[in-house]
């Protein structure tokens, strides 16, 4: 046998704290492959970006590939998208807005949350 070992038997032997940083860091990158993604699809350039943000493309190509970011990078850059970001905690029973810039929540139902016009939006295409 060659020594290597089926994705299978590993993830099988893994201890659950490793599941769970593994899961949160296959969330992470999610994360930052969706504001590549989301760059892309309102057709700006890193470039672009890096003028409205007032930074430089590389910084913009850095912050694309980390690993971890702060809330106030992620808040800069879809604002310099011309988006809003907004944080929104979910518990089993409701959806929590938090408002950190204003140090205040906004609790919401889950039902609620589902219809709210306000609730999370996916975005929209270039041209929209």
């Amino acid at each position: 046998m060659s020594g290597h070992r089926k994705w299978s038997e590993i993830r099988g032997s893994m201890t659950p704290e490793r599941a769970a940083a593994l899961a949160e860091e296959h969330r992470l990158s999610s994360v930052l492959e969706g504001l590549h993604r989301l760059r892309e699809a309102r057709g700006v350039s890193q470039e672009e970006l890096a003028r409205a943000w007032d930074t430089s493309q590389p910084n913009v190509s850095k912050i694309e590939r980390q690993q971890d970011l702060h809330y106030s990078t992620i808040k800069r850059y879809v604002e310099s998208l011309g988006g809003e970001v907004r944080l929104l905690a979910v518990f089993p029973d409701e959806e929590v807005e938090v408002r950190l810039d204003r140090a205040e929540v906004a609790p919401r139902s889950r039902a609620q949350a589902g219809t709210d016009a306000g609730g999370p939006r996916a975005p929209s295409a270039p041209g929209e």
